[in-house]
């Protein structure tokens, strides 16, 4: 409790010194508005080219000088005249003086008696000078507003030497009432660099007691004042050196602590015995399910997998008998189909034994029959066996995923030459591949779909030409098979390419055809491509009616394959 207690009263005072940083902030703001405004009408004064030359002006008499006179004071009440409680004095080298106030009111050339004004002769004309807080000057205004903040410039030509003074005063009323906005539980003071209290409730012009001891301490401490502690913050203002702070009285903060430190140990006790209520229910509530699932478990254990707990009711006893239940009848049959699986492995392997008997046999017969063909001089007969066998022994021997597209050409070269052994009207064909793509590893089988699909599709079995050319591009294998056959309009090309791309996205890749490698077709050519290259595998498609198609595939190299298996064929 005594932590609880102490950890209450540490986040108390931090959320009073957030509290209070958050006032000083806004208030800062709006003071550094009200002064800019301030610093504005002297800087409008001092840059404004006409007022410059009337000021710079020798000596006048007569009807001149009274519009001279006419025309600054018009001037410094347009600069004044959208701020209120704002006044402006200019003071001449040579005695002459302008104002936006009444000479009855104050006369200007009393300026010149304040003990402050000798410091403008060592300013520069980009200086601003703070005078501070000072008795108001306005006579019908001292009682209602008792103080003023001023601030002077002094004015120099381009030989440096003074010319004018300029003075602006704000009620210092107004930045009190932006001060007492936030006030409601602290006391905020402005103060000048060297302590005096520029604004606050009261005390005005006096020097601030604790000053010093701010600027040892920091921006934020707990200080005994007038025999009562409190927290104070304190923040710069972006000029004059001028400081807000903020004190709150500790008695305000530490006051709710104990109330809520009651309410916090009456609440804990509460809840105990609450927790202690649903508890002693819970546990008379799940004994019953615990006590039949232990002795169901204990069946289970014993090999008897036929018992279930048929537990009834609402509650979440209730669920977990279900799944346990559930997961005796998922034990049940996923060893049905362990089973299952182990007596078509066992079919698999007999299966695999007859597969490597039965081609070793049908390659020895090839080989015997090329052998005789070629003894009796019939090399052109006896190269279309090779190429026979050669295709066979590549489609039969599943162990190789990747080959080498030399090997690939080669064989697609056989498939060519059967195809020209079997077809009435002879085709063409022409291979150009570049000398460093030659060693390049692909999956197998994937050019001979494709120049499949030329000849039934393209060129429909008649006569024409399919040239296949490879070559290296920065990093990339481009393969280009193209034909001049029948091609296609551009809007099956365009279902052509839909269905490319939706088989993909669906992850429809298809199994190569049980009828052997023309049931493959180009769908499963760019779909086994794209399971195994992803975004490294580009195919493009281009053709046009009576001109024939182009079929580019482009392969980045050094894509990681380590995820694929069993995809080449």
């Amino acid at each position: 409790m005594l932590n609880t207690s102490f950890f209450t009263i540490n986040l108390i005072e931090e959320r009073a010194v957030h509290t209070a940083s958050e006032s000083l902030e806004v208030t800062e703001a709006h003071i550094s508005n009200v002064m800019n405004n301030l610093i504005r009408i002297t800087n409008n004064i001092q840059f404004d080219v006409e007022m410059g030359s009337i000021l710079r002006s020798p000596v006048t008499e007569g009807y001149k000088a009274f519009e001279m006179q006419k025309k600054v004071e018009e001037k410094l009440s347009s600069f004044t005249s959208d701020h209120f409680g704002i006044y402006s004095t200019i003071l001449l080298a040579d005695d002459r003086y302008y104002s936006d106030y009444s000479y009855y009111e104050y006369h200007p050339l009393r300026f010149k008696e304040e003990a402050w004004f000798s410091n403008l002769q060592f300013k520069d004309s980009s200086d601003t000078y703070w005078v501070g807080v000072h008795p108001t000057y306005i006579k019908s205004e001292s009682n209602r507003y008792p103080y003023m903040i001023t601030i002077a410039r002094t004015l120099r030509d381009s030989s440096s030497k003074p010319y004018a003074y300029v003075i602006a005063s704000i009620h210092e009323l107004q930045l009190r009432s932006i001060i007492e906005q936030y006030s409601d539980s602290q006391n905020i003071m402005l103060l000048s660099e060297d302590g005096t209290i520029l604004s606050a409730s009261d005390h005005i012009g006096e020097k601030y007691p604790q000053f010093g001891e701010w600027n040892q301490s920091g921006d934020v401490t707990v200080r005994e004042s007038d025999e009562e502690k409190q927290i104070g913050v304190m923040k710069n203002l972006p000029f004059a050196g001028w400081k807000l702070i903020s004190l709150t009285p500790y008695k305000n903060v530490t006051t709710q602590v104990n109330t809520i430190f009651k309410s916090n140990f009456l609440l804990q006790i509460g809840f105990v015995i609450l927790f202690l209520l649903i508890l002693i229910y819970l546990l008379r509530q799940f004994t019953k399910p615990i006590v039949r699932l232990v002795k169901i478990a204990t069946n289970i254990e014993a090999g008897n997998l036929s018992m279930r707990s048929n537990i009834s009711g609402p509650d979440e006893f209730v669920k977990l008998g279900r799944s346990f239940d559930t997961m005796l009848d998922s034990i049940e049959l996923m060893i049905k189909q362990i089973t299952y699986e182990q007596e078509l492995k066992r079919r698999a392997e007999l299966a695999m034994l007859q597969a490597q008997i039965n081609p070793h046999f049908l390659f020895n017969i090839l080989n015997a029959v090329r052998m005789r063909i070629i003894l009796r001089g019939d090399r052109d007969n006896a190269n279309i066996i090779s190429s026979l066998s050669r295709l066979l022994r590549q489609t039969i021997n599943g162990d190789l995923e990747f080959i080498t597209l030399k090997e690939e050409v080669d064989l697609v070269e056989d498939y060519m030459k059967l195809m020209l052994f079997t077809s009435k009207n002879p085709f063409q064909y022409e291979i150009e591949l570049s000398s460093e793509s030659l060693l390049e590893s692909v999956p197998r089988f994937i050019l001979q779909p494709i120049i499949e699909n030329s000849l039934i599709h393209a060129l429909q079995q008649s006569k024409g030409k399919i040239s296949i050319h490879a070559w290296k591009m920065q990093e990339k294998l481009v393969l280009a098979i193209q034909d001049d056959g029948i091609g296609m309009t551009a809007s099956e090309l365009e279902i052509l390419r839909n269905k490319l791309k939706l088989g993909v996205e669906s992850g429809n890749v298809r199994a190569k055809n049980s009828n052997g490698m023309s049931g493959i077709g180009l769908i499963n050519v760019y779909e086994r491509l794209k399971l195994v290259y992803g975004q490294g595998f580009l195919m493009e498609l281009e053709s046009e009616p009576g001109k024939g198609t182009m079929i580019k595939l482009v392969i980045q190299e050094g894509e990681d394959k380590s995820h694929v298996e069993g995809y080449a064929g």
